[in-house]
């Protein structure tokens, strides 16, 4: 009988469903002593809280699964039978029987995987269950999926995202953590190499030279075989289900995936940041897009380089990340290469899923949350994005650069959009809005490294190919733009 309610409970975790003894409920309760007289027992994943089920709606729901799931198991014999005795009665299924019950059994949501193959992975992701043989352990050594990080003086912040990485739930097959550090001059190397040997899966440190957050990310995918590659960055700490998630969406097929960033803040938010308005998000690479997953394409939205799942075969496809709009030590800010790269990813038809449940939580330091920070950040978002218009003239809002009015080297709607803020700063200094009048003024300063790099009357020149996949042997000719 043992046998039996094992194989119950495998055969639950083939179909998605979860299975419960109809005697009791348990509710997990990990951080409360056992204690008999208020009814506590252990169980095999921790401390549990006994509750009886009664009859709601979630009980019933139980029942039903657990139901479902031993009608595969056993059938009766047919009213019609020879033997007298044996009509009516139950009996197990052979292996060979259960296995062709469950070929002919429609699993649940095949509807919406025929009619909408999105509305089909969407609801799977929602259920944040790995098909079983994607928990299937890789034996020959080789990672299946690689954690790409690249450092730069970050050793303290870099000691704490391993030891979280360390702690999360594994992806159900061999993964591995290349860290690359991008010629830090503090203990970074030795915060890795003390962290080696007692390390969960493979830790490996690589050393890239050419600065730049760019150069360093390409030099950790080439140091990888994994078909899987997550990126994030060094000052992060990550949920528990967050690789095991990205995973799940990933082995489904999905080309990239992404989620939320939220903020651990150093210091206290200034009054003057709006953190009510997304657009002021990414100057401190926070990001939500809400509490349901959707196709990033569908609504034009993009997800941070900071949390950031990829399939090899796309980076194959499109090509690396550019070297010359990557952000780098230098005077600007650049930031551009993330965009760039999935303005190629949409080119090439490509498509990738928001994970609200795959989270992430980014340091955020004190010296973000300075106005000259935020100042030099829009301006060098402004040059990046006057070079990353040229290579990609479609817009994340769908708009063709080429074929809109211009004036001199700018397209004509920026001169009226920064008219228009200029009007609004001046209201709001009246006003006395501090929020709105910084929000204005960091407009205007991207403005202001839109023409830095564009200039004023030389008439652009865009890529006629509008989009066509630009790798890394393009990169360096790209550069002079």
């Amino acid at each position: 009988m043992a046998a039996r309610e094992g194989d119950i409970e495998l055969l639950g975790e083939r179909l998605r469903v979860r299975t419960v003894r109809p005697e009791r409920h348990l509710l997990r309760h990990p951080d409360v002593p056992h204690r008999d007289d208020e009814r506590r027992h252990r169980h095999d994943r921790g401390l549990h809280r006994l509750r009886p089920g009664g009859m709601g709606v979630e009980r019933q729901r139980d029942g039903r699964r657990r139901a479902r799931t031993r009608d595969l198991l056993r059938e009766r014999w047919p009213a019609d039978h020879p033997d007298p005795g044996a009509r009516g009665r139950t009996r197990h299924r052979s292996g060979c029987a259960v296995v062709h019950a469950l070929s002919q059994r429609r699993p649940r949501g095949d509807e919406e995987r025929h009619h909408d193959p999105v509305a089909h992975a969407v609801a799977t992701v929602r259920r944040v269950r790995l098909q079983p043989d994607w928990r299937k352990t890789d034996m020959s050594g080789s990672a299946h999926i690689a954690v790409l990080i690249a450092t730069y003086n970050r050793a303290a912040l870099l000691g704490e995202t391993l030891d979280c990485l360390a702690a999360s739930r594994p992806p159900g097959f061999a993964w591995e953590v290349v860290v690359v550090d991008n010629n830090s001059t503090d203990g970074t190397r030795a915060v890795v190499e003390s962290r080696q040997a007692s390390y969960p899966v493979a830790l490996r440190y690589v050393r890239e030279t050419r600065q730049g957050r760019s150069a360093a990310l390409n030099t950790a995918m080439a140091a990888t075989t994994a078909p899987l590659l997550v990126f994030s960055d060094d000052d992060v700490r990550v949920d528990a289900g967050w690789l095991e998630t990205a995973a799940a969406a990933l082995s489904q097929g999905w080309n990239y995936v992404g989620g939320p960033v939220r903020p651990i803040w150093e210091a206290r938010p200034p009054r003057w940041l709006d953190l009510t308005r997304s657009d002021t998000w990414g100057t401190i690479a926070i990001l939500d897009y809400g509490a349901e997953p959707f196709v990033f394409e569908d609504r034009r939205r993009v997800p941070l380089g900071c949390n950031l799942g990829v399939r090899r075969s796309v980076i194959e496809r499109v090509g690396d990340f550019r070297v010359d709009l990557g952000r780098s030590n230098g005077k600007l800010l650049l930031g551009q290469e993330v965009p760039e790269w999935l303005a190629r990813v949409r080119a090439a038809g490509l498509r990738g899923l928001y994970i609200p449940g795959m989270v992430v939580h980014h340091h955020i330091p004190a010296r973000r949350l300075t106005k000259e920070y935020h100042r030099k950040w829009w301006i060098g978002k402004g040059y990046s994005r006057a070079t990353l218009d040229l290579i990609q003239p479609v817009t994340d809002q769908n708009i063709d650069l080429r074929r809109v009015p211009h004036v001199g080297a700018l397209p004509r709607f920026m001169f009226t959009d920064a008219v228009r803020d200029v009007v609004a700063y001046i209201r709001a200094l009246l006003t006395g809005n501090t929020e709105e009048r910084f929000r204005r003024a960091m407009r205007l300063a991207y403005f202001l490294g839109y023409v830095k790099a564009r200039g004023l009357w030389r008439p652009p020149s865009y890529d006629a190919t509008s989009g066509a996949p630009v790798g890394a042997a393009t990169s360096s000719a790209a550069a002079g733009l």
